[in-house]
């Protein structure tokens, strides 16, 4: 009965110079439903296998034309790899039939009365190891596919993947993406300790802290943890690993995921908003300066900040944090003094200001230089190697080299500028290198440029309240006080002033009508009068008119105002001034009184002179 799993598609090419004898194997093949092709010379059968390709090859050893040898020597490589064949051999043949086995045949058979009993059992063997052999060289092809595809993912990945001896921490495997995070080469860590790529604090265990963690409770888990690259830097990183058995051997397989971009942007969106929020409450100079130097040493690391501000032709310190006192004393001018002990000056007048400081408050720099940013602030990590390797004329000016000989080996100079100009600048000094990148000194240029506002707008309110208390104590030196009301006569500024005229305090007043401090009938006066000016958009002129003191006392007031224009030109609202004219309009009326007085008796004595002379007539008359 034919096995149709061994039954091979292809026919079975079938050898043999014996006509009667190859007729026979046919037939014992057709008989297990096999096809075949029959051959008698050697050349005839090569000629087929050109074009055509054979399930099994059924081989004569000795031919005609040729022997067994030379058949598979004219076949080639190629035709005796992809054709399996079985040697016939004659008896007393075995030697021949060992070295053919040694050629690649399958099998053997010997010519004779037991050729045919054995030949079907042979050749199913042969087709199904062929077979069998067929379906393991598509499973390692496939498993071979898997593993490459496999490979291919692992060094494509763009996570970081390590994998390490599970007990003793060893790398063993690396992908790309864990090259270019580390910085390192595949051949400078395979071998060696993952622990190498931790921060040396974690202690002398034989693995790292988080490796460890990763062993017991923590399996699967991801941690936050941080990395030490090639160059030294700092990395954050989230790791994920797993144990898992390769080949007999328990390994650790970890997945790292590079958050530094992530964890920067956050830690730096939290720092100014905690700067935004010191610079909205804290209204007092000296406290906001003091607080933002505290919040950037804190955030970048370094020992020492410092803000210098502009005072009359100089900058000195107006806070510093972390330097040693006699530094600041020894840097807070940057003035340059002449032989006379005068601040020397350019051409144009202006102050001059020595050392890279003077520099960033001039706006001396030179973009292209690694050392400058294009916003005029200056950055080093390493003074000692600047000064050797750089020129007076690259630096932009003659330097102190203060900080240098201070052992001051970062250094960061940003400046303070608002639309106004230059303000001051931001000094962060320490004395261990690599303190700086240039992201983080694109950050603190975003942090100066807030300070600076605050800091314009500080100077400015001040300036305004300033400003502010001379006009008052003006004004009340002149007793009178100023105010501002909307266009529905509601006060929206009073000067202190008003307590000592009016009685109210300020924050009495405010949100309150004018109008609510007169009596009925003034007011409706003084609304009318209001609404005549706002037809005309005039002000008003020594408008007099009676108030309500506190006590309830009358007070009179003498009104200067004009009209508040808005960014469209109308009529918002008006300011002006109040005089108290009370003692005036007292000694008006007390002087009306005595004019009136005189004047009754001055009528009086008229009278009296008139009845005098008409008394005397009476008596003329008698």
């Amino acid at each position: 009965m034919p096995d149709s799993e061994t039954t091979p598609a292809l026919p079975i090419l079938i050898v043999e110079d014996d006509a009667g004898l190859a007729t026979l194997v046919a037939e014992t093949l057709h008989a297990e439903g096999l096809r075949t092709v029959i051959f008698s010379a050697g050349r005839d059968a090569l000629a087929w296998l050109e074009g055509n390709e054979a399930a099994l090859l059924i081989l004569d050893y000795t031919l005609t034309d040729m022997n067994g040898t030379q058949f598979l020597a004219r076949a080639g490589a190629q035709v005796t790899a992809r054709t399996p064949f079985i040697v016939v051999t004659g008896l007393g043949d075995e030697r021949i039939a060992v070295d053919m086995m040694k050629r690649g045949a399958r099998d053997y058979l010997v010519k004779g009365l037991s050729l045919l009993d054995v030949l079907p059992v042979t050749v199913r063997n042969v087709l199904s190891q062929v077979e069998t052999e067929r379906h393991l060289a598509l499973a390692r092809q496939s498993l071979e596919n898997v593993e490459h595809r496999y490979q291919r993912l692992f060094e494509d990945a763009t996570e970081g993947i390590a994998v390490a001896d599970f007990e003793t921490g060893e790398l063993l495997e690396c992908n790309n993406a864990f090259l270019d995070l580390t910085g390192y080469a595949l051949d400078e860590l395979v071998g060696r300790s993952q622990k190498m790529l931790h921060p040396p604090e974690e202690g002398d265990s034989p693995v790292s802290r988080d490796f460890a963690l990763h062993q017991s409770e923590k399996q699967g888990q991801t941690l936050a943890s941080r990395m030490v690259t090639k160059s030294g830097a700092l990395k954050d990183v989230e790791i994920k690993a797993n144990a898992v058995d390769i080949g007999g051997r328990r390994v650790m397989i970890a997945f790292f995921r590079d958050v530094t971009a992530q964890l920067r942007i956050q830690r730096e969106r939290a720092v100014m908003l905690d700067l935004l929020k010191l610079m909205n409450e804290k209204t007092d100079t000296r406290e906001l300066v003091r607080c933002v130097t505290a919040t950037v040493c804190e955030y970048t690391g370094c020992e020492a900040a410092g803000i210098r501000l502009r005072k009359g032709n100089d900058y000195p310190y107006f806070e510093t944090r972390g330097f040693p006192p006699e530094f600041v004393e020894a840097e807070s001018t940057l003035c340059v003094v002449d032989i006379n002990g005068q601040i020397a000056r350019d051409e144009l007048g202006h102050p001059l200001h020595e050392c890279m400081c003077g520099n960033v408050l001039h706006g001396r720099f030179d973009p292209s230089l690694p050392f400058f940013t294009p916003k005029g602030s200056f950055w080093t990590n390493s003074t000692s190697e600047l000064l050797a390797t750089t020129t007076v004329k690259e630096r932009q000016a003659r330097t102190r080299n203060r900080c240098n000989d201070d052992g001051y080996e970062s250094v960061a100079l940003i400046p303070l500028c608002t639309g106004g100009g230059m303000i001051g600048l931001l000094q962060l000094n320490d004395r261990a290198k690599g303190r700086f990148t240039r992201q983080l000194i694109e950050f603190l240029e975003g942090v100066a440029d807030q300070v600076a506002i605050a800091l314009a707008q500080r100077t400015a309110e001040a300036a305004l309240r300033e400003s502010v208390k001379r006009f008052e104590d003006i004004s009340n030196a002149a007793g009178e006080f100023i105010w501002e009301t909307g266009l529905d006569q509601r006060i929206t500024y009073i000067s202190s002033r008003v307590f000592d005229i009016l009685g109210y305090r300020p924050d009495e007043m405010l949100g309150r009508r004018s109008t609510e401090f007169t009596a009925a009938d003034t007011a409706a006066s003084i609304t009318a009068a209001i609404a005549g000016h706002l037809r005309s958009g005039s002000k008003f002129m020594d408008y007099e008119h009676s108030a309500l003191h506190k006590s309830g006392s009358t007070v009179w007031l003498s009104v200067t105002a004009i009209p508040i224009q808005d960014e469209r030109g109308e009529v918002a609202g008006w300011r002006g001034v109040s005089v108290d004219i009370t003692r005036r309009k007292q000694a008006e009326t007390e002087r009306l009184e005595m004019e009136r007085r005189l004047l009754h008796a001055q009528k009086l004595e008229s009278l009296g002179v008139l009845a005098g002379g008409i008394a005397h007539d009476f008596n003329n008359l008698l």
